[in-house]
């Protein structure tokens, strides 16, 4: 099943085609409309999955047509979103108070557009199901962190990971240790804590900040107990992402 059809209301010939060409890219076939009583003639006979329409048009304007849709439930649920070049916030209250479901300001990008589809469910947004099958691979870390730093961007996160796995801090905390340098390893295990965060290794970010806590310049037994439990919860990090083929 296809994601349906987009009504374009607008009386500029030139900007309905735009539009149309824009939502075009995403397979999404549109009927184009130059008044708002054009629009309410192909609503009464069509079923649309969104409806954009322009404010200020000859005939019937976009808020007169909005009240019509409105009272004879004429969208079926589609949203109507509003494009306009106003951009006062007393024009975006407006336009919400009279019905429609968003608004965009001309003029708008083949972004927006998609970005307009992907929230009202016109079309899936492909990013989102390609991080879901992604984090399949990587699911003994959290990855719902990484997936807003990195803007939902797999290859970026994927360097990242390659990055964090070829870090030779663990043998710099355990030559730290030894050689009880205080500074550094509080230094380290700071570093441990939050390159863990940033990938998504939260469990390994807990012990560390436990680590933390129990160091206070001693190197105490309880201390070195959980600066072990912490290193193999390290390599146990390490080795998972080199079996998950980075």
């Amino acid at each position: 099943m296809g994601p349906g059809k987009a009504l374009i209301v607008d009386d500029a010939e030139m900007n309905a085609a735009l539009l149309a060409e824009l939502i075009a890219a995403f397979d999404i076939p549109s009927d184009i409309a130059y008044d708002g009583k054009e629009a309410l003639d192909f609503l009464r006979e069509n079923k649309y999955s969104i409806v954009f329409m322009d404010h200020l048009m000859p005939v019937m304007d976009g808020m007169e047509a909005m009240a019509v849709i409105k009272k004879d439930d004429l969208a079926g649920g589609a949203p109507v979103i509003m494009i306009t070049a106003n951009d006062a916030v007393s024009d975006k209250n407006m336009y919400f108070e009279a019905g429609f479901s968003d608004y965009m300001k001309k003029p708008f990008s083949g972004e927006e557009i998609k970005h307009m589809l992907i929230k009202y469910n016109v079309i899936k947004d492909e990013t989102e199901d390609e991080w879901k099958t992604f984090s399949e691979r990587f699911k003994f870390i959290e990855t719902e962190g990484p997936k807003r730093y990195c803007l939902q961007d797999t290859s970026l996160y994927i360097q990242l990971l390659r990055e964090y796995a070829k870090s030779d801090i663990l043998v710099r905390l355990e030559r730290a240790l030894e050689d009880e340098e205080n500074g550094e390893v509080r230094y380290l295990l700071r570093n441990i804590k939050n390159n863990a965060r940033l990938v998504g290794a939260i469990e390994l970010a807990n012990k560390a900040h436990d680590a933390e806590k129990l160091f206070d310049d001693s190197f105490g037994e309880e201390f070195l107990e959980s600066c072990e439990v912490l290193k193999k919860a390290q390599k146990k990090i390490f080795s998972r992402l080199t079996k998950a083929a980075l």
